[in-house]
Order: structure tokens, then C-alpha cells, then sequence
């Protein structure tokens, strides 16, 4: 039986369900569900969750822009048409490097750095040309609802689904002992799911420079 939305949410006499795994009718599916898709978003790093977004476009003057809806994580942030690279630093960096005219804005660039905190992307100078931004990066599916059935987790990975449910709903139930015994399960499969997904760059190439 595929396992949907639907399956998982069911009441406990549907075989699938999350009830009915855990021979408990008395429990929150819908939330149970959602926290165990976020549990797995933390630690889950596999190729369908890798995108390049190009929906950022700066205009002279900017230096901070929002971060793309679901964003998890940043690989690679350059623009076009000026094809810049920008490296990442920690915030603390980037605050040091910015500097300030006298009227109080920030200096124009173009900048080379970027951090991200406060849910944007922030650099260290102002842009001086419209670009747009691409940034290629991790981020999670829309989660899993009536109007989203499936998703890649209920297609692909099952296996890591069910067990972040059980880990969840032992939490609700405050099972402690069962929830430890969950998690140390899911944490195995993560763990082999992301070395699995990094061969899917084991036959690349790499430039080398000599600097």
C-alpha cells in the first residue's frame, strides 16, 4: 500500500496509519506527522532536496534579501550577469567587515561576502547593479497535507518516515524510553541515506588550482 497523507492520517483500523501503528486513536496525526517531516528536515540532505533558486534579485543599493521559502541550507551563492562569486563567513565576519559612510548607509561594494542571519542573506557592502542572485541550496518539500498527498519522503524513503512518526508520537505520548529507541533507529538511517545520496558526486571532477 503507498503510503500518503491520507494513510498516515487515517483512523486506527486503516493499516498505514500512524494510529494504527501505534494502536492508539487518542493522538494528534495531522501534528505528529508535521513534526516528524521537520525532524527529518534537520538532519536529511539528499539530492532531491538540492535546488538552484534564481528567484533573488538585488538593484543597487541592497545588501540584505530574504531567504528563499523552505531554505535549509547554502552550497553555492553567485550572481548574473556579473557571474560573482560570494563566499560565505560567519555573521560575526561579515558585521566586521561592513563599513559606513558618513551619513550612516553602508559603503557600496560590490560586495564578496555573504552570512546569513535574521532569515536573509546579508552582506558585507551595498550592491552597485541589479543582478540576480543564484543560489544553489538544500530546502525541504511543501509538507505533506490534503492538498499534497505525496512528497519524496512517502515515495522514496518510507523507511525514514515511519520511524520519525513513531519517535514523534512516542513523544506525545511520553514514552520516553520508546521515543529514545525511535530516534537512535532514525538517526541510523539518516546517517546512511546522506552517505548513500553523497555518491551522487563520487564520479565528479574537480579543477585543481596551485596557488
Amino acid at each position: 500500500m503507498p503510503m500518503t497523507y491520507a494513510s498516515l492520517v487515517a483512523d486506527k483500523n486503516t493499516a498505514g496509519s500512524i494510529k494504527y501503528w501505534i494502536n492508539y486513536s487518542r493522538i494528534d496525526s495531522d501534528t505528529v506527522l508535521a513534526e516528524a517531516q521537520a525532524l527529518i528536515f534537520q538532519r536529511l540532505r539528499v539530492r532531491e532536496m538540492r535546488t538552484l533558486d534564481t528567484s533573488i534579485t538585488v538593484v543597487a543599493t541592497d545588501y540584505r534579501k530574504a531567504l528563499p521559502a523552505n531554505f535549509l541550507e547554502v552550497r553555492l551563492l553567485r550572481s548574473a550577469p556579473d557571474n560573482l562569486e560570494y563566499k560565505l563567513r560567519s555573521a560575526a565576519d561579515v558585521m566586521a567587515r561592513r563599513q559606513f559612510n558618513t551619513d550612516g548607509t553602508l559603503i557600496d561594494g560590490p560586495p564578496q561576502y555573504f552570512a546569513i542571519f535574521d532569515e536573509m542573506l546579508q552582506f558585507e557592502a551595498r550592491f552597485t547593479t541589479s543582478q540576480t542572485l543564484q543560489l544553489l541550496c538544500f530546502k525541504s518539500p511543501a509538507p505533506l497535507s490534503s492538498g499534497n498527498p505525496s512528497n519524496f519522503l512517502t515515495n522514496r524513503f518510507p523507511h525514514l518516515l515511519r520511524p520519525a512518526c513513531l519517535a514523534e508520537a512516542a513523544d506525545f505520548m511520553r514514552n520516553d524510553a520508546e521515543y529514545a529507541k525511535q530516534m537512535q533507529r532514525l538517526e541510523a538511517l539518516i546517517e546512511a541515506t546522506n552517505a548513500e545520496s553523497d555518491m551522487t558526486d563520487s564520479a565528479a571532477t574537480y579543477d585543481t588550482t596551485v596557488s
